[in-house]
């Protein structure tokens, strides 16, 4: 990272976990200083939001060398690029 970088070029799995009842936004792709492709289209936005679920019990993700990333909840492929 330079000095003068705000903050990690990097892919991120967020987790947010929160209180609150009803459906919450799980497993969201994180792309800060990063840009992707997905469904074959450039993405440059910071985050692309994956899936919505009241409950989750297991998260995976696997990334292959900067060319494909999954994100899994419960064994369901909820995003990939």
């Amino acid at each position: 990272m330079s000095r003068d970088q705000d903050s990690l070029a990097s892919i991120e799995v967020q987790l947010p976990g929160g209180s609150s009842a009803g459906t919450q936004i799980v497993a969201n792709l994180g792309t800060p200083l990063t840009n992707i492709v997905m469904n074959d289209e450039l993405v440059m936005r910071h985050g692309s939001n994956s899936s919505q679920s009241p409950t989750m019990t297991t998260a995976e993700a696997v990334v292959l060398g900067g060319e494909t990333i999954w994100h899994w909840l419960d064994g369901e492929v909820v995003l990939e690029n």
